[in-house]
């Protein structure tokens, strides 16, 4: 009984591992995705007026007229 305890405890800390993980991932790709529209804003928007909409997947991330 204990054994199987313990293997229960050892399965839900590497679930849990494995999600704190992904999030993580899932943070990194939301910083790029942020760096990526701040340097179009800043760098190409203003200087040639493009309008930018940027799209993962089809969820709609930034979509603002300049």
């Amino acid at each position: 009984m204990q054994i199987e305890s313990l293997n229960n405890t050892s399965l839900c800390n590497t679930n849990t591992m494995a999600f704190m993980e992904e999030l993580l991932n899932l943070e990194y790709l939301q910083d790029t995705t942020n760096e990526v529209g701040n340097f179009l804003t800043q760098h190409i928007t203003k200087d040639y007026g493009f309008s930018v909409n940027l799209r993962i997947e089809g969820v709609n991330i930034k979509d603002e007229q300049f």
